[in-house]
C-alpha cells in the first residue's frame, strides 16, 4: 500500500511545521533460546507522525558488528505494513508489496533464482511483520484484563495468512518494570500442535515490548530460522524531533505511486 503519488507531492509542498515528526531509535539483542549465546542485534529506526510509526528500517548485525540483513517498512496501514527484508549472507528475502489493488506476499529461499509470490485477500483484522507490535500496543489494556485477541497473521514463508490468537498468561516484575506476559499461538488445533508458540513480555507502564521469545525472522547461515530470545532495553530507546522531510527509508517498490 504505497502512498498515492498525489499525496507524496502534496506532502513535499506543504510547510515542514504541518508534518512535524519524531524519530525513535532502539536496539534488540538476540541470543539463542537454548544456549544463551549471542547471535545478532537488530537496530531499529522509525519515523513517528501523530503518535504512530509511518516508516521504519531495521539493520541486523552479527556479534562482531557485521551487517547480515536489513528491512524497510512503510506503515500505510498500522497493522499491515509493506515491507522488504533481505539477508545478504544467504540470499533469503521476504516481504509484502502492493500491485494495483492486490496485496502481494513474496519470498525467495536461499539458492533460488526467483521469488515465489501470491496475492492475499485482506479482510477484517489482518496483521503482518512489525504491524503485530502496533496491534499489540493498541489492545494491551484489553489483554491485561484477560481478553483474548484473534486475528489473521500473514506468514511470508507460507505465502498466506494464518489465524492466530494472543492472550495473557501472567504478570511479572523484572529490572524495576511491571511486565505483562503474553503467549501467541495458532488458533487452530492442528496448527497449534505443529507451530511453536511465541512468548512476549510488554512493559505495562510504557506499552513497549521488552522481551520476545520464539522463532526469529532472521535465518541461520544454513537457512533455518533462529529460535531466539530478544531483549529490548528501555534505557537504550531514544526519541528525537526532526524535520518533516526526514525519511530514513523511501517509499518501497520504486517510490510513491
Amino acid at each position: 500500500m504505497t502512498l498515492p503519488r498525489l499525496t507524496c507531492l502534496l506532502m513535499a509542498c506543504l510547510p515542514a511545521a504541518a508534518f512535524a515528526a519524531e524519530v525513535a531509535r532502539w536496539t534488540g539483542y538476540a541470543t539463542d533460546l537454548a544456549t544463551g549465546a549471542p547471535i545478532y542485534s537488530e537496530r531499529h529506526e522509525a519515523v513517528i507522525e501523530d503518535g504512530r510509526a509511518v516508516r521504519a528500517q531495521v539493520e541486523y548485525v552479527d556479534p562482531s558488528g557485521k551487517p547480515i540483513a536489513a528491512k524497510t517498512l512503510e506503515f500505510v496501514s498500522p497493522f499491515l505494513p509493506l515491507f522488504s527484508l533481505a539477508d545478504s549472507r544467504i540470499g533469503y528475502r521476504e516481504g509484502i508489496r502492493r500491485e494495483g489493488e492486490e496485496i502481494m506476499v513474496f519470498t525467495r529461499e536461499p539458492g533460488a533464482d526467483r521469488d515465489r509470490e501470491r496475492s492475499v485477500t485482506v479482510a477484517g483484522e489482518v496483521v503482518a511483520d512489525a504491524g503485530f507490535d502496533q496491534f499489540m500496543r493498541q489492545h494491551l489494556e484489553g489483554l491485561a484484563r484477560g481478553e483474548r485477541k484473534v486475528f489473521d497473521f500473514i506468514v511470508p514463508s507460507q505465502l498466506r495468512a494464518l489465524r492466530f490468537r494472543v492472550e495473557k498468561v501472567g504478570e511479572t516484575e523484572r529490572e524495576g518494570l511491571s511486565l505483562l506476559q503474553l503467549v501467541l499461538r495458532p488458533d487452530g488445533f492442528i496448527l497449534r500442535n505443529l507451530v511453536a508458540s511465541v512468548e512476549l513480555d510488554y512493559d505495562l507502564a510504557s506499552g513497549m515490548l521488552y522481551e520476545y521469545r520464539g522463532i526469529s525472522n532472521v535465518r541461520q547461515p544454513n537457512g533455518d530460522s533462529y529460535r531466539a530470545r530478544i531483549v529490548f532495553p528501555p534505557a537504550e530507546r531514544r526519541v528525537v524531533s526532526v524535520a518533516a522531510n526526514h525519511r530514513p527509508v523511501s517509499c518501497l517498490n520504486g517510490g510513491c505511486r
